[in-house]
């Protein structure tokens, strides 16, 4: 039986209000977590003007939350706005780029990445979707391994880009420890990848999200099966990051990885940023020159940092 009309507007109305106490209830716990050497930061950054910076980063997260929301369902058509892996496009293409997405998310965060990189002469664009609710870490760590097994198989010689977000930049970092096919990959960038856990973990509504805890068992775990890298590795945080807390929960203690931060944007907003794709772009391009590996289609334009 069909809602009744005078219901309609409230049920519309939930998704927004359930927007709203997400934004205020990470927002409130971010500036809790600020600590003096922070807060400097974010007065240099602001020049002075925290308060507004404050301001536009919680509008922002409110609008990049929405989005992510009205987007969500995009992933069951992602073979309209990303490729197959049957489908080879040719080494012109540049090499096969996976995107991984973070907790509670599907593949469809990454349209705007894609439509990016593919500006830049990456059209050799994939993603997966993991189940949040149902899939522990391991089994993530997994689905990425048989990703990149089956793009190389796919490809053969070509390699592959890693760039995941949140989670998904720490399941690649697992991966990157512990698979013997972490020497075909070309280079990988973590985008807020919560590299030592993050104190609102305990609030996730599955067990995947809750094992993700500060300097927690899974942290642990996954340090314990760190080595340098074999291949260039950048990880990306924001300042005004407001899921991973405290913000020492972003650094990584591997050694091996390139750090640098992004402009100041909220978690998920990196995903929705351009100059943080233009920064990813920038060390692909950087890294695969030096590799000697194809770096897209000639002529191709970047994202330019705005």
């Amino acid at each position: 039986m069909p809602p009744a009309p005078a219901l309609l507007p409230l049920l519309a109305a939930l998704p927004c209000l359930g927007v709203l106490v997400f934004c205020s209830a990470t927002w409130w716990r971010f500036w809790r977590a600020v600590d003096p050497a922070h807060r400097q930061r974010l007065h240099q950054l602001s020049l002075g003007r925290v308060p507004s910076l404050g301001a536009a980063a919680f509008a922002s997260s409110l609008l990049v939350q929405a989005a992510a929301v009205a987007l969500y369902p995009a992933f069951l058509a992602r073979g309209l706005w990303l490729r197959p892996p049957q489908a080879d496009p040719g080494p012109q293409a540049g090499p096969p780029v996976l995107f991984v997405h973070g907790y509670m998310h599907t593949a469809s965060a990454w349209l705007p990445f894609s439509a990016w990189f593919r500006a830049a002469g990456y059209r050799d664009l994939h993603a997966l979707t993991y189940h949040s609710l149902r899939d522990d870490f391991p089994a993530i760590v997994a689905r990425v391994e048989a990703e990149v097994r089956r793009l190389d198989a796919a490809r053969p010689g070509r390699g592959v880009v890693l760039v995941g977000h949140s989670l998904g930049g720490l399941a690649i970092r697992q991966f990157l420890n512990t698979s013997p096919l972490a020497g075909r990959v070309l280079a990988a960038a973590t985008l807020g990848a919560p590299h030592q856990g993050s104190a609102l973990a305990g609030l996730a509504m599955s067990p995947l999200g809750r094992s993700l805890g500060f300097r927690g068992p899974l942290v642990r775990t996954v340090e314990a099966a760190d080595r340098p890298p074999r291949v260039p590795c950048l990880s990306l945080s924001s300042p005004m990051d407001n899921i991973v807390l405290p913000r020492e929960g972003l650094r990584i203690l591997a050694p091996g990885w390139r750090e640098a931060e992004t402009a100041p944007v909220c978690h998920l907003g990196m995903v929705f940023h351009r100059p943080t794709a233009a920064m990813v772009l920038d060390f692909l391009d950087e890294s695969l020159r030096a590799r000697g590996a194809p770096r897209g289609g000639a002529g191709a334009q970047a994202p330019r940092r705005r």
